[in-house]
Formats: C-alpha cells, structure tokens, sequence
C-alpha cells in the first residue's frame, strides 16, 4: 500500500511584513479604530469599509476582525 501525502496549505495569520492576500487578526482601539496584531510592524488600521462589515460576517466582530489583506495603501499622520 502507497500512501500519497498532499501538502497543506491552511491559511496562517500574518504577524509582520503584511502583504495583499495574508491573513490579518486586528483589535478595536480606544478611539474606535482597529489595528493589525503585529510584531515590529508599522501601524497598519482596517479601513473604513471594512469597518462598515462589523457585525455582517462571523469574522467581522466588535472584538476582533480576521480577514484578508487585499489593498494597502499608505497614509501620513498629521
């Protein structure tokens, strides 16, 4: 009997370096913003249509949003 192992590629929460197509775990903030868990990464936020998700989706929660990172775009502080 052969027996054929398939690689698995389970998705895997992305914890620096975020990129488009990774998963990203991100927690409300006092101000009412979400920020990406992170290690050593600059801040990254959940945009505002994302936002407007909350609530609609079983991964788009008050406490904690999982998705997928699919644009980036920067911004400055002011």
């Amino acid at each position: 009997m052969t027996t054929s192992i398939a690689p698995h590629f389970a998705p895997k929460i992305s914890l620096s370096s975020f990129e488009e197509n990774d998963l990203a775990l991100f927690f409300p903030t006092p101000k009412g913003d979400y920020l990406a868990f992170n290690c050593g990464a600059p801040h990254h936020y959940l945009s505002a249509e994302s936002k407007a998700l909350i609530g609609q989706d079983k991964h788009f929660r008050k406490i904690y949003v999982l998705g997928k990172i699919i644009f980036k775009e920067e911004r400055v502080a002011t």
